[in-house]
């Protein structure tokens, strides 16, 4: 590797060339919570009849859980770290690592849609190879998740808009066909169930 230190000819006679600006505040006043106040309970339906529809005595799953990626640009600064191009306008989580071990393994992933709920004006779930970081495909909510929830709620159920359902697969039969994981943003963790067939 080279680095290559560059002088100006004229020095700088400010020491804060760059100052930080004035940031925006993010909060509304108004959490998701109070627009979907029974998510808990719903999104444990909802996790109940993906498993109604799609277990079998074929298949087992697996719940996984999610942490933080990504921090904030400005703490990440401080502290030295890598935020991969990123900005503080998303919040970037992450699943645990896993592997389908055959291609009739699928992943279902499942949660509260945020564009919906008004939180968001964008998400995704964005698909990584854990070993070299590298990116294998992306779902857009807007497009793929809107109303994906409906047929696993009650006909006619008021609150079916702000959830969404997503199966992930490598045969393409399935609506979705995508093969590792990452994750989207939420104030809630997204959340992931692997199905696989037992052998």
């Amino acid at each position: 590797m080279k680095v290559y230190r560059i002088t100006p000819k004229t020095p700088y006679t400010s020491l804060n060339p760059w100052p930080v600006p004035k940031l925006k505040i993010k909060e509304t006043g108004i959490t998701e919570f109070q627009i979907v106040p029974h998510a808990r309970d719903e999104l444990d339906y909802l996790r109940n009849q993906i498993l109604a529809k799609y277990g079998s005595e074929e298949f087992d799953h697996i719940d996984l859980n999610f942490d933080l990626e990504i921090i904030k640009g400005f703490e990440a600064s401080l502290n030295d770290v890598n935020v991969r191009a990123d900005n503080r306008d998303a919040i970037y989580i992450r699943s645990d690592h896993f592997q389908l071990e055959s291609d009739d393994d699928f992943i279902i992933l499942y949660g509260v849609n945020h564009e919906q709920t008004g939180k968001a004006v964008f998400s995704n779930a964005s698909f990584y190879g854990a070993e070299l970081f590298n990116g294998v495909a992306v779902a857009n909510t807007t497009v793929e998740f809107k109303d994906s929830a409906a047929e696993l709620f009650p006909e006619g159920y008021e609150n079916e808009k702000f959830y969404y359902v997503c199966k992930m697969a490598r045969k393409k039969e399935w609506k979705f066909s995508y093969r590792t994981v990452r994750a989207t943003r939420t104030e809630r963790p997204t959340e992931l169930i692997i199905i696989r067939k037992l052998l």
